[in-house]
């Protein structure tokens, strides 16, 4: 069983208690989400990232996130002033030598079509909004496609300990080309702004 990396917001924190994911062999296998963690505005900000399996991800198949918020399983490329943007981040940051590593994998030679074993960072907001935090964890990476919802959901896809008084227990449920996997977490654990669990 892996352990599965959380980030809440506003401060960047690893959340590692009682996640699980239930992954299958060879199939993609989500590594990372992203948490609002404070307010109803940085769900601009909130993505999961998933590792494609061993097989090339099509984006075209089957790609649904499901919270207590509703479903997302429609997808689109990210503006290219976002790619641009995080890619100006991550040399200013770090600084990496590896040239952009975030792409559109709608975009041309990829057309929809992710290689196997490649990082993809899902954002689940129709607008995202990329937080500027330390990204030296992407260097040396070859490339990080990156995506967004094409649907409108009003509330944040996660939860903090904000939104809940009772039955906190939250579910996040994944469907990767038909490999499901699923989270669970208590949303009243997060005991501050600062992503304390």
């Amino acid at each position: 069983m892996k352990k599965l990396h959380i980030y809440f917001f506003a401060f960047v924190a690893w959340l590692l208690g009682n996640e699980r994911v239930l992954g299958q062999i060879g199939c993609p296998e989500v590594v990372r989400i992203v948490v609002d963690g404070c307010s109803a505005e940085d769900k601009q900000s909130e993505y999961f990232q998933f590792i494609t399996g061993t097989s090339p991800f099509f984006l075209n198949s089957t790609l649904s996130i499901t919270t207590p918020a509703g479903p997302k399983n429609s997808w689109k490329a990210v503006p290219a002033a976002l790619l641009n943007s995080m890619n100006m981040m991550l040399n200013i940051s770090s600084p990496c030598l590896t040239g952009p590593i975030f792409k559109d994998p709608y975009a041309a030679p990829y057309n929809g079509v992710i290689p196997p074993g490649s990082m993809v960072m899902v954002f689940t907001d129709q607008n995202p909004v990329f937080v500027n935090t330390n990204l030296n964890r992407f260097c040396g990476d070859a490339a990080v496609f990156v995506i967004s919802s094409n649907t409108t959901i009003t509330p944040a896809m996660f939860f903090n300990n904000n939104d809940c008084v009772n039955n906190c227990e939250r579910t996040i449920s994944f469907n990767l080309n038909g490999c499901q996997s699923s989270i669970l977490y208590d949303s009243r654990l997060v005991v501050n702004i600062n992503g304390a669990y």
